[in-house]
C-alpha cells in the first residue's frame, strides 16, 4: 500500500511540475487553436452570407439588362465591385461594363473595367475573358503591340484559339501576314472546327491564303 500512495504521490508530483514548466503554453495553444476554428466558421459564413447577397444583386442587375436599363445596370454593377469585389459577380459585372462601355464606343472606360478584372479577379476563365477582350479593345484603339503583348499571358488555355486569333489580328495590323496566317491556323489546331463557330476567322485565312500561294511558287 505504501508503494502504491508513493507512486501515486510522485506522480501528482510530476504532474505539477509539468504544469509548471508548460502549461501556459498549454493554455495558449488551445486558445489558438479555439481561435482558428472559431476564425475558420466565422470566415466561412460571412463568405456564403456575401456571396448569397451578391447573386440577388447580379440577378436584379441581369434583369436591368434584359430590360434595357443601362444607368440601373451601372449603378448595380458599381456596387457590386465595390461592394464584394472578392466574388465572381463582381467580374461579371466590370465584364457587363465593359460591354455597355464598347457598344457606346467609351473604349477608355472598357479598357479599366477589363483590367479591374485581369487584376482583382479570382477566376482565370473570366480573367482570360477579360484579357482576350482588353486585346480587341486595344485593336480597336490602334493599339496593335499592347494588344499582342498582353496575349503573351494565359490564364486559361481553354480559350487559346480565340487568344490566337486576336493574335492574328495584331499581326496583321501590325504588318506581319505571315506571321498572322500563322496564328490564325495555330487558333484552328488549338480548337479544331473553330473555323465553323466562328467564320470570321476562315476568311481571315483565306484572304491570306493567295499571297502565300503565289510567294510559296515563285
Amino acid at each position: 500500500m505504501v508503494d502504491i500512495y508513493a507512486s501515486e504521490a510522485e506522480q501528482i508530483e510530476s504532474l505539477k511540475k509539468i504544469w509548471r514548466e508548460y502549461g501556459v503554453a498549454i493554455v495558449v495553444g488551445v486558445l489558438l487553436a479555439l481561435l482558428v476554428s472559431f476564425g475558420w466558421r466565422y470566415y466561412q459564413h460571412r463568405r456564403e452570407h456575401n456571396l448569397e447577397h451578391a447573386s440577388m444583386r447580379y440577378e436584379q442587375l441581369l434583369t436591368n439588362v434584359v430590360n434595357g436599363n443601362t444607368q440601373a445596370v451601372e449603378i448595380q454593377a458599381n456596387r457590386l465591385i465595390t461592394r464584394y469585389p472578392h466574388t465572381p459577380y463582381a467580374e461579371f459585372a466590370a465584364l457587363q461594363l465593359a460591354r455597355q462601355d464598347v457598344y457606346v464606343w467609351n473604349l477608355a472606360d472598357a479598357e479599366n473595367k477589363l483590367r479591374w478584372v485581369i487584376k482583382h479577379g479570382d477566376n482565370v476563365a473570366l480573367r482570360e475573358i477579360a484579357r482576350i477582350r482588353l486585346a480587341r479593345v486595344l485593336l480597336a484603339e490602334n493599339q496593335p503591340q499592347q494588344a499582342l503583348d498582353l496575349l503573351k499571358q494565359t490564364d486559361d488555355t481553354a480559350y487559346a484559339a480565340a487568344a490566337r486569333e486576336v493574335e492574328g489580328d495584331a499581326l496583321l495590323a501590325l504588318g506581319k501576314p505571315d506571321e498572322a496566317r500563322t496564328a490564325y491556323q495555330n487558333a484552328l489546331k488549338a480548337f479544331p472546327g473553330f473555323e465553323v463557330i466562328r467564320p470570321l476567322l476562315q476568311m481571315k485565312l483565306d484572304d491570306l491564303a493567295g499571297p502565300a500561294q503565289t510567294g510559296a511558287s515563285k
